[in-house]
């Protein structure tokens, strides 16, 4: 990803890999993440004059187990990060969940803020894990996937991608009927 600013052109980039770096990687650490990388990206962070390298994200398996605990209550990234470039959204659905189960009582609303958000966020992890394993294609894999996702992509793309973008809180229903269907 890539971006003009008044300082000039900011890049970010998902690198997978198996676990996170021990410590914030050095330039010829960080290039060498890009190796294998058939993109400019090595060079890119070798010639790059100002940078600020960090681990902005991790995926967490399943996600926080827990969001709520007496009178707290997790939200957004902080609850479920993810890749999937759905965060905001899910944090602004997160918000007027929790809203809305406050709303139809506050006994027991995090409970089921919990349980009428997690099927949602837990499809959005599979679909950022997937993402993110995309990006691991060993060469062959990686050009059949780049011939091939064009094809499918203008085809697929936006039925496939319904479930995620025409979601819509039913702010008029009962929280706790809603949660007791889910």
């Amino acid at each position: 990803m890539y971006a003009p600013t008044a300082a000039g052109t900011l890049w970010a980039a998902q690198v997978p890999a198996d676990r996170p770096p021990a410590a914030t990687p050095g330039r010829d650490e960080l290039a060498a993440l890009f190796a294998g990388d058939r993109g400019p990206a090595a060079e890119l962070v070798r010639r790059t004059g100002q940078w600020h390298p960090r681990t902005v994200m991790q995926a967490m398996p399943g996600g926080v187990p827990r969001w709520h605990r007496d009178g707290m209550v997790l939200l957004g990234d902080a609850a479920h990060p993810m890749g999937a470039g759905q965060g905001a959204n899910l944090a602004v659905e997160d918000a007027v969940v929790l809203a809305k189960c406050l709303r139809d009582g506050p006994e027991g609303a995090l409970p089921r803020y919990e349980q009428l958000r997690r099927p949602r966020t837990d499809q959005m992890l599979k679909v950022a894990g997937a993402n993110r394993d995309a990006k691991v294609a060993g060469p062959v894999a990686a050009r059949l996937r780049d011939v091939v996702m064009p094809f499918f992509f203008k085809r697929f793309a936006e039925k496939g991608g319904a479930w995620m973008h025409d979601y819509d809180v039913e702010w008029n229903a009962d929280s706790a009927s809603a949660s007791a269907s889910t």
